[in-house]
């Protein structure tokens, strides 16, 4: 329908269309107007699930509840779009006696609903405030914050400003909706990866030593970044308060929990190091417990033993404890660990009153490499006692004097 300046004067722009929108025409623009949504739903669901399978060897309930957590998600999502699909049904149904009547401007274009030549409701949105497009064979599909507008193509003059205020507008959604896309990605990869160090700090440690400091500096970059992006978002006349607030939040976190770590580097360096050591020179796995203390000091027992660290792991999890079935026996090899605890070791070991009540045990020489043999020669040995009872397991380093 060509353009026609006295369909309605309600508005009297430069240009002027009128059309009718037929139910299916009608749920066809809700279907492009909601397709953006529809992937949103994906992607935010594909992260949890891939953050969800992360976390999952190192802890398997901070899995399930971000499994759980992405799953609820997902069901508001789609509860929510299941209620806008229920508006517009509604309003489709009362369309078919309406026509919209659209006028266009230089800086903006308003759509209204006329009904027995008569003014029902209207609508008006600035070019530049458009930060959505779509379009299929038969209409242009855009809104803003509030409402969403259409106009179908074939009312159209060919020499209509709309033409290009349409390629502005789709040039200028695309380029932002790259920089949304980045934009959230970089929100939840900062906030999983702060997440992840937090949770799965002592299982890492027990292969790098001790970088829980290091792996909380490391997530700084992406929180700084988040300010960055932020301020760029500014200049771009897009949402970035709530990004600014999230990035100077995970920050500070990142500074303060780096700073709370090198308060507890001289108990967590060397208890770290006596694990990981532990794995190394005696060929034992040991998954990280849900109860672990470090201990630090230099405490002489009976005059010839000098404990220099500690380490005492508490293993919960039944899968690891049960009642006839033995931690030891199911991540390590039998010919290394002995069964209880040797007489001629109580003279050698620290605490032996403890020690004696062990299931399992192993005694390391530092100095020689040994694994469970007695000093005999006179001098000073460096040893470490590992020792496992009803789901504790304890590695005390020790120097002993002959």
């Amino acid at each position: 329908m060509e353009n026609n300046d006295n369909f309605y004067t309600v508005n009297q722009g430069i240009e002027q269309y009128i059309m009718s929108v037929s139910r299916d025409d009608y749920m066809n623009i809700y279907k492009l107007s909601s397709e953006q949504r529809r992937k949103s739903i994906f992607v935010c669901a594909l992260i949890l699930g891939v953050s969800a399978l992360i976390f999952l060897p190192f802890n398997s309930l901070t899995s399930l509840i971000l499994l759980c957590t992405g799953l609820f998600y997902i069901l508001l999502m789609l509860i929510g779009s299941h209620s806008i699909k229920n508006s517009w049904v509604k309003k489709s149904l009362i369309i078919e006696n309406k026509q919209f009547l659209v006028d266009v401007f230089d800086e903006r274009l308003s759509l209204s609903i006329i009904e027995n030549n008569e003014l029902v409701s209207k609508a008006s949105i600035n070019y530049d405030n458009i930060i959505a497009t779509n379009e299929n064979n038969e209409f242009f599909v855009f809104s803003d914050d509030i409402q969403v507008y259409f106009i179908r193509k074939s009312i159209i003059a060919h020499d209509s400003i709309l033409f290009d205020k349409f390629k502005n507008a789709a040039e200028k959604y695309a380029k932002n909706k790259k920089f949304n896309a980045l934009t959230t990605f970089l929100l939840v990869l900062t906030f999983v990866l702060y997440a992840f160090v937090g949770i799965c700090k002592d299982s890492i440690a027990l292969y790098l030593g001790n970088p829980c400091c290091l792996l909380y500096l490391a997530v700084l970059p992406f929180s700084v970044g988040m300010i960055i992006n932020s301020l760029i978002r500014k200049k771009r006349d897009l949402k970035w308060i709530p990004t600014l607030i999230a990035g100077i939040f995970v920050s500070f976190l990142c500074v303060i929990s780096s700073l709370e770590q090198i308060g507890y580097n001289k108990y967590y360096n060397s208890g770290y190091n006596i694990i990981a050591e532990t794995e190394k020179h005696i060929g034992i796995e040991i998954p990280v417990p849900e109860y672990i203390d470090f201990y630090k000091y230099s405490y002489t027992e009976n005059n010839n033993i000098e404990i220099i660290n500690e380490v005492c792991m508490e293993f919960g999890d039944q899968e690891y404890v049960q009642t006839d079935i033995n931690y030891v026996e199911k991540i390590i090899s039998d010919d290394v660990w002995m069964k209880g605890l040797p007489d001629e070791y109580l003279n050698i070991i620290p605490n032996p009153d403890y020690f004696s009540e062990s299931e399992y045990s192993i005694l390391y020489n530092v100095d020689t490499k040994e694994i469970n043999t007695v000093p005999t020669e006179s001098g000073t040995h460096r040893l470490v006692i590992i020792a496992y009872y009803y789901g504790i397991l304890d590695i005390v380093e020790y120097s002993i004097t002959l």
